[in-house]
């Protein structure tokens, strides 16, 4: 039979209904046992042929089984693609909403900013639990409560209706300077129907500040000397339409700036000033003098801030309305000047009053072009005693405004000074000394050497030459100190034999009297050693006063602890102690003055120069001269 005529008979079979469709008997699966080897053969080869484990292969599916699987593998695929096409409709297609933000294109920092933000839902679906978020640029603070700075605000609108436009305000008071742009961005945030997704649409408003409420100015020099002393001018200049309110002044100084002069006084610690209110168009102006520390080359800046103070935090700006910065460059000097006093090259130092004050200027050219017309002007302010004052190689000294100059007229090595070429000159100066009517305050001496001179480098104009420098000495107080002895006067009575006998005791009266013309001393003490033969009495005066006497060392001390400036000077009563030892005479010490008191010193900080004062004066003896009732030959011990 032909596969065609098969394929004709089955097909009558099909379609005849008393037809019985006949199947074979199939075989069970059958267990069939195995070995498990715990190792590879060596010859897999030589292994005998198995039937699979598994028994015979499964017939191949049927037609009608293969139709039934394919349709319902369709259906699910339609599901699907139905399912995700309507969840991207509704879920992940962003509405239609337009977020606007509208304001003035320019205003002055400090005032009230009015920035409208409208909402429109351009979409057929209403929006859900919907947000407006804002958030301010750095510095922005509340018009309601200007110390309080706005960051992040967050504001609930709710369901806003298909179509709906919602309009909201915000208002800020941005700070800066002129023409930086404070940026302001709102977001809103909101859900759709049928949908998890959280959408956000984001908008920003910029704004140009045309002025600060407040400028600031600082003004320095551009190029100074290293060392050289500088005066800084800070100016505050109100430019709001309104009063401004506890206005407040920060001043950012170098490192190692020495601060000489600062006008006015600051109101909290050296750098912050407080001004109060500020009127439109009101001025305010701070200087600071002082030397910018450093060396060659580099620059110093100096920044000034002007806002309203920290209401927690005193000396802190809490709200900054502007900020200034200026810096000044260290340049090498083209002559470089050299200054020693007293051997000593310090900007400061420290001297005795009456002490002569000997110097010594040097300059060099550290050019590679000569340096002509020369001139050095030496400046000393301060109490300066004229007739004291010395100048070498020529030097004229003007007593009207305590100055010496040195030129080439008298002086030829400044006529002309060679590259390189180093030359110098000598003066000397004391410092006016208190006297009973006069007390000197601190006092110190400022000298200020300028050089002036002229250089023309090749292919250059003919260019001024400068250099400066300063220094200063401090005076230490002259305190006066004596150390007397008595018998026939003072607050203490004595007895005993005049002039003294061998085996009769005799009293004496021991005072130290301290006098201060200028500067405050501290921790000052008096201290005198008795001799071996000399006995304490115990009586002191006055009781106030603290006198002791160390049994142990046989050391007598007073302890002074502060001695005021102008103590016994201009009529003011000086500060003294007095004490009372006793002598019993050795036949040894006959036809001699023995000593009472070996020798006192006084001792003490000068609380300006921060120096050891300290004066000695010499042993007490018999010979009590400043007695007035002393007559030759008292003094010496009799049988």
């Amino acid at each position: 039979m032909s596969r065609d005529d098969s394929l004709e008979t089955l097909k009558k079979k099909l379609y005849d209904k008393n037809w019985e469709p006949s199947f074979g008997k199939r075989d069970a699966l059958q267990r069939t046992p195995t070995e498990t080897r715990s190792e590879w053969d060596s010859h897999p080869e030589d292994a005998p042929n198995q039937e699979p484990i598994m028994g015979r292969q499964n017939k191949p599916m049927s037609l009608i089984s293969k139709l039934l699987l394919g349709s319902l593998l369709f259906f699910s695929l339609s599901v699907a693609i139905a399912g995700a096409v309507l969840y991207f409709k509704l879920g992940n297609t962003e509405p239609n909403v337009e977020l606007v933000l509208n304001g003035p294109r320019s205003i002055s920092g400090g005032e009230v900013a009015t920035v409208q933000v409208t909402i429109t839902n351009k979409d057929e679906n209403p929006l859900l639990n919907s947000v407006l978020v804002i958030e301010y640029p750095s510095g922005t603070r509340d018009p309601l409560d200007p110390t309080k700075e706005l960051t992040r605000e967050r504001i609930p609108l709710g369901e806003i209706k298909a179509t709906e436009v919602l309009n909201r305000t915000v208002k800020a008071i941005f700070f800066g300077a002129a023409d930086t742009r404070p940026e302001l961005t709102a977001q809103l945030e909101y859900t759709v129907p049928e949908s998890v997704s959280l959408y956000v649409r984001s908008a920003t408003y910029t704004v140009t500040l045309a002025a600060a409420p407040v400028d600031v100015f600082v003004e320095l020099p551009k190029e100074i000397n290293p060392d050289q002393e500088i005066t800084a001018t800070i100016r505050v200049i109100s430019n709001a339409k309104t009063t401004l309110k506890n206005v407040a002044l920060q001043v950012g100084l170098p490192y190692g700036f020495a601060t000489r002069v600062l006008e006015p006084e600051p109101s909290q610690g050296t750098s912050f000033w407080r001004f109060g209110d500020l009127a439109p168009g009101a001025e305010r102006t701070v200087s600071i003098t002082g030397i910018p520390r450093g060396g060659e080359e580099e620059v110093k800046g100096i920044s000034a801030s002007v806002g309203t103070e920290d209401t927690h935090e005193a000396g802190i700006l809490a709200i900054i309305y502007n900020t200034a910065f200026e810096s000044v460059a260290l340049a090498r000097p083209y002559i470089t000047l050299g200054v020693t006093l007293l051997g000593d090259t310090k900007k400061e130092i420290a001297a005795p009053l009456g002490e002569p004050i000997n110097g010594a200027i040097s300059w060099q050219n550290t050019t590679n072009t000569p340096v002509s017309g020369g001139t050095i002007t030496l400046s000393m302010s301060g109490p300066v005693d004229e007739e004291s004052v010395t100048a070498s190689e020529g030097g004229f000294y003007n007593s009207l405004n305590n100055t010496i100059i040195w030129d080439g007229r008298e002086m030829k090595e400044l006529q002309s000074i060679a590259p390189g070429a180093r030359e110098n000159v000598q003066f000397s100066f004391k410092a006016k000394t208190p006297s009973r009517t006069l007390t000197l305050e601190n006092p110190s001496i400022t000298i200020s050497i300028l050089f002036t001179g002229t250089r023309v480098a090749e292919g250059f104009t003919e260019q001024k030459v400068e250099s400066l420098t300063s220094r200063t000495v401090k005076f230490g107080t002259q305190v006066a100190f004596s150390a007397d002895g008595y018998y026939s006067v003072g607050p203490i009575r004595n007895t005993g034999p005049i002039p003294p006998k061998v085996g009769a005791e005799t009293t004496y009266t021991i005072i130290w009297t301290l006098a201060n013309p200028s500067n405050d001393v501290e921790t000052a003490t008096v201290e005198a050693v008795l001799p071996v033969y000399i006995q304490w009495k115990g009586a002191t005066s006055p009781v106030n006063e603290s006198v002791l006497y160390n049994p142990n060392t046989h050391t007598v001390s007073w302890d002074v602890q502060h001695l005021k400036r102008g103590t016994g000077v201009g009529g003011a009563a000086p500060r003294s102690v007095s004490f009372q030892v006793g002598i019993t005479p050795s036949i040894s010490q006959v036809g001699e003055a023995p000593t009472l008191v070996l020798e006192s010193l006084f001792k003490g900080t000068d609380t300006f120069t921060k120096t050891l004062a300290k004066v000695a004066r010499p042993a007490i003896n018999t010979r009590i001269v400043k007695d007035p009732a002393f007559r030759s030959g008292t003094d010496e011990i009799t049988q």
